[in-house]
C-alpha cells in the first residue's frame, strides 16, 4: 500500500514541472531545473512502478509478463534522465517524454497479449 505514495509524489512533481515548462514554452532550451524536475519525476515514477509490480502476487505467477515490463520501465527511466540532461526545447522535451512513456506502455501491452491466456492476468470480478 505504501508503494503508491512515491508514484503519487512523482505525478505531483511532474505536474508542478509542467507549469514551468509551459511558462518557458518559447525558450530556446528548457531551463535546467525544470528539465530535471520533469524528467526526474518521470524516472522516479517508472522506478516506483517497478517496485510496486514486484510486490504483486502476479509477479511470480506471470514472470514472462512482469520481468520484461520491469526492465522496459527501467530503460524508460534511464532514457528520461538522458532527456533531462540534454534539456532540449520545451516542446521537444515533452514529445520525447511522451514517446518514452508510450513505448513502455505499448511494450507492456504487447507482453500481456503474448501470454497464453491474457484473460488470466486480468483482475477477478
Amino acid at each position: 500500500m505504501y508503494s503508491h505514495l512515491p508514484i503519487t509524489m512523482s505525478i505531483a512533481a511532474a505536474g508542478a514541472a509542467l507549469v514551468s515548462l509551459i511558462e518557458h514554452a518559447h525558450d530556446e532550451r528548457t531551463p535546467t531545473p525544470t528539465a530535471w524536475l520533469l524528467c526526474g519525476s518521470v524516472a522516479f515514477g517508472l522506478c516506483s512502478i517497478v517496485i510496486t509490480m514486484n510486490s504483486l502476487d502476479d509477479w511470480d505467477r506471470f514472470p514472462t509478463l512482469y520481468r520484461p515490463v520491469a526492465a522496459a520501465a527501467v530503460v524508460g527511466a534511464a532514457l528520461a534522465l538522458v532527456i533531462g540532461w540534454l534539456h532540449p526545447t520545451p516542446w521537444l522535451l515533452a514529445v520525447l517524454l511522451l514517446m518514452t512513456l508510450t513505448a513502455v506502455w505499448v511494450f507492456a501491452n504487447y507482453q500481456w497479449l503474448q501470454l497464453d491466456d491474457p484473460e488470466a492476468a486480468l483482475p477477478e470480478a
